[in-house]
């Protein structure tokens, strides 16, 4: 049973706000904090749900300290996207700001394929700063939980038509709004101890694209199966019409698919168990 019950959610656009709502679906206490002067219908309508806006510059960890003491947090969740992930971006001083206001468990943006099967200099340049961030978590002695969550379910047809052929090796997706019952079911069925540095894996389900393609019955002028080779030039480019490129030839070249996922142990059912559904008018 969790013993941990202030949480603070950093970013509360798509991944954040799942994870605001199903935190306070637990009964959580959930604070959204957000830049001095930023307003938006997204925040409005969680704050109308039950969570507390505070706000701070993430450029000063000593104000970021002031905000989380405000509101006794004891875990702070970023859920940042975009030059966030990017080393030089606002993660170091937020963290610097949990450890300075006596937070338990600081969750990092890992939110995606499972960066622990890479090493550093294989990692797109767009989400570079994630591993970075895990040694700086380390040497400020912040206890952390990240969540490897597979390809968002959404992204599936981003890659279309070109698939890349996986030969049969599958890979782990889930829905955005699993992502977020997923992070609020850890934290509600384990202790903080049990969460203490840990790489949870979660999955709504594994797949592969040519599985896809039969599933969804794509035509073949819709989705056309290539080799993952065919994308390895273009994932080099530094941006995000790379970092797809740089998924597709990862997923296609070794599925990423967890060998074995940690759902059963945090409690967590998935509610979207099928690719199907984010195909549909595709």
């Amino acid at each position: 049973m969790s013993d941990l019950s202030n949480f603070v959610v950093v970013g509360a656009g798509n991944i954040g706000g799942h994870i605001v709502t199903e935190l306070l679906n637990k009964g959580k206490k959930v604070s959204i904090l957000s830049r001095e002067g930023s307003d938006n219908s997204k925040t409005s309508a969680l704050e109308s749900k039950g969570a507390k806006i505070i706000k701070a510059d993430y450029d000063d960890a000593s104000t970021l300290q002031k905000a989380f003491e405000s509101v006794s947090a004891e875990v702070v969740i970023l859920a940042l996207g975009g030059a966030a992930l990017a080393p030089g971006g606002p993660s170091n001083r937020l963290a610097d700001g949990a450890k300075a206001a006596s937070v338990k468990i600081f969750v990092p943006t890992d939110y995606g394929i499972d960066l622990e099967r890479f090493k550093a200099e294989d990692i797109h340049p767009l989400i570079s700063g994630k591993e970075p961030l895990h040694r700086y978590l380390e040497s400020i002695q912040l206890p952390w939980t990240a969540f490897a969550t597979g390809i968002f379910g959404s992204y599936l047809p981003l890659f279309l038509p070109n698939l890349p052929f996986t030969q049969g090796i599958k890979f782990s997706s889930t829905a955005e709004e699993d992502i977020g019952l997923a992070v609020a079911s850890a934290f509600s069925t384990l202790p903080s101890k049990e969460l203490h540095n840990r790489n949870i894996k979660i999955s709504s389900f594994d797949t592969d694209f040519k599985q896809i393609v039969e599933q969804v019955g794509l035509s073949e002028d819709k989705a056309k199966v290539v080799p993952s080779e065919s994308f390895l030039e273009a994932s080099k480019v530094p941006d995000q019409n790379g970092f797809f490129a740089w998924l597709a030839y990862q997923l296609g070249g070794t599925g990423n698919a967890h060998h074995k996922n940690d759902n059963e142990l945090i409690g967590f059912k998935p509610r979207h168990t099928s690719p199907v559904e984010f195909f549909q008018g595709k």
